[in-house]
C-alpha cells in the first residue's frame, strides 16, 4: 500500500496531525526525496508505487497546503525515473543523486549512477554535472542513502 496522506507532527502537543490538502495530490508513492525549500515549499521527486519509478517533480506551499505538480519543457538533463535516491538543497538548486531505476528485464533495477541531476528552483530546469571518478563507488552510485546540505556542500551518507 502506498499513501498520499501528508502529515504534520505537533510538538506542544506530541502527536501528529493529518493536513487536508488541496490541489492535485501526487499518487501514493515511497523511496522519494523531498527538499524544504524558501519560503515555505516543499519539492518532491521520484519514488515508486512498487510497480514502476516515478520521474515527476511536485511542489508543496506549506502555507496553502496546496500541492502542484511541475510540468517543465522536455530536458535531456531531467534525471530518468528513479526512488531511493538522495536529494538536498544548495545555493537555490536541488541536487538529485543515485537511486535505482529501471533494468531492461521486468522486474530488475539498476544503479542510476553517479552523475548528478541539478533543479534550479529559480530558473525551473534541469542540469546534469558530470561527476569525476574520484568517489571510486563501487557500482557507480548508491541507493537508500541520505543527502544533507552544509553551507555550500552536500553531505552522502
Amino acid at each position: 500500500i502506498y499513501y498520499q496522506d501528508t502529515w504534520l507532527y505537533v510538538d506542544d502537543y506530541r502527536t501528529w496531525k493529518e493536513v487536508e490538502m488541496a490541489g492535485t495530490v501526487p499518487a501514493g508513492r515511497a523511496a522519494h526525496s523531498a527538499c524544504l525549500i524558501e519560503p515555505g515549499s516543499i519539492v518532491v521527486f521520484g519514488g515508486t508505487n512498487g510497480q514502476r519509478p516515478f520521474d515527476e517533480l511536485w511542489l508543496l506551499h506549506l502555507h496553502s497546503s496546496r500541492w502542484g505538480q511541475l510540468r517543465l519543457p522536455s530536458s535531456l538533463h531531467k534525471p530518468t525515473a528513479r526512488s531511493y535516491h538522495s536529494a538536498a538543497v544548495v545555493g537555490g538548486q536541488m541536487l538529485i543523486w543515485g537511486g535505482v531505476r529501471p533494468g531492461r528485464d521486468e522486474g530488475c533495477s539498476i544503479s542510476a549512477g553517479s552523475d548528478v541531476h541539478v533543479f534550479s528552483l529559480e530558473k525551473r530546469s534541469w542540469a546534469l554535472h558530470l561527476v569525476s571518478d574520484e568517489l571510486h563507488l563501487v557500482g557507480g552510485g548508491r541507493s537508500s542513502h541520505t543527502a544533507l546540505a552544509h553551507r555550500d556542500k552536500v553531505l552522502i551518507i
